[in-house]
């Protein structure tokens, strides 16, 4: 007589075979890539309009929560802002960024020797660093010539196909608003297929485990943004206050870097440094010296505030999911690597339960 397979067991073959499946996918990721890299081409507009649905969620539920107005309402009100944001954005700000960006490309040869003048004449214990950028002072020249040459080039580059992003944005809003209006009947049309498929006991744990994994991907996303948004604006009003020129572009890089956990703020903090000393070295100094305290506002005030303790990993634990998703899936990887973490854990705790509760009878 063939003995039963029990919930829990299925369940971690389950687990096995995707493991297993994602190994494989690891493997073949060339291959897999360029395929992907097409199809997210094609469909990019219907990509863009699920990310800016999923992202704007949260806030249409937080406004319908706090000002108790209608779905439909929340959802035009909160359209309409970010519509506002974008256009305003387009107008005064985007302009700036281009013009201090080519600004920047162009000078960063010649201000080599603006650092090197300082490191050489610095009062503080910097001379070996000084040495170094003199003896490979002509290699830098040209690197920095190159990475210039390189930013114009992609910069035109991004401006000839701005055509074709801009159309891909404008389909992916109107496609964001469709689902957003239409979100009742997009979930119970998801339900129902589940329940075709996989039958009520597994689509129940379906829908349990998409709840949770959307409360977990929502709150950390948005939070995420809301944080580097913070960050990358204070950054913005002090290195303006300092003094240090291109202060928009380097706010803007701060919001950017600040997505990535821990390591972000000091990679944001290399092209502040030489920025800095490429135009005022005078300021390197208090410059380094305000992103510390910024650091450290944003680890003991900004990101208990907004991020709170539900992600459950522990620090160490972060630090090894954001080299590991870099390594595998680059940018991207650090960004998703710790909600993706914090959900496989969720549901290794939900298969360990029922093993317990099978076998041990504890609940």
């Amino acid at each position: 007589m063939i003995k039963k397979i029990s919930p829990f067991t299925k369940n971690a073959i389950i687990v096995a075979l995707i493991a297993i499946i994602s190994i494989i996918l690891v493997k073949e990721s060339s291959i897999i890539f360029n395929v992907m890299t097409r199809f997210i081409s094609v469909l990019s507009p219907l990509f863009i309009g699920i990310s800016i649905a999923y992202i704007l969620n949260q806030p249409i539920s937080a406004l319908i929560k706090k000002f108790k107005i209608k779905y439909k309402h929340s959802v035009i009100s909160v359209l309409l802002i970010l519509l506002l944001v974008v256009i305003l954005s387009s107008a005064y700000i985007l302009p700036i960024v281009i013009k201090d960006i080519v600004s920047l490309a162009n000078a960063m040869p010649s201000s080599v020797v603006k650092v090197k003048l300082f490191l050489s004449n610095s009062s503080f214990n910097i001379k070996p660093l000084a040495d170094l950028l003199k003896t490979y002072s002509a290699e830098i020249a040209k690197f920095m010539s190159n990475v210039s040459t390189a930013m114009i080039s992609n910069l035109s580059k991004v401006l000839i196909s701005s055509g074709k992003i801009v159309v891909n944005i404008v389909m992916g809003f109107i496609f964001a608003v469709y689902m957003l209006l239409d979100k009742k009947n997009i979930l119970k049309n998801w339900k129902k297929i589940n329940m075709i498929l996989f039958g009520k006991e597994v689509s129940d744990k379906i829908s349990d485990l998409s709840e949770k994994a959307n409360t977990l991907f929502s709150r950390y996303i948005v939070g995420l943004i809301a944080e580097a948004f913070l960050v990358g604006t204070i950054g913005f009003i002090g290195l303006y206050t300092i003094g240090v020129p291109y202060a928009i572009v380097l706010g803007i890089i701060m919001f950017f870097t600040n997505m990535i956990p821990y390591i972000g703020i000091f990679i944001g903090l290399i092209p502040i440094v030489l920025v800095t000393l490429m135009y005022n070295s005078a300021n390197t100094i208090p410059v380094i010296i305000f992103i510390l305290i910024l650091q450290t506002i944003d680890g003991y005030f900004l990101n208990p505030k907004i991020m709170g303790n539900f992600i459950g990993l522990k620090p160490v634990t972060i630090f090894v999911v954001i080299l590991i998703g870099a390594e595998f899936f680059g940018i991207l990887g650090m960004l998703l690597s710790i909600p993706v973490s914090a959900f496989i854990k969720i549901i290794l705790k939900e298969l360990l339960d029922e093993y317990n509760h099978e076998h041990y009878n504890i609940k």
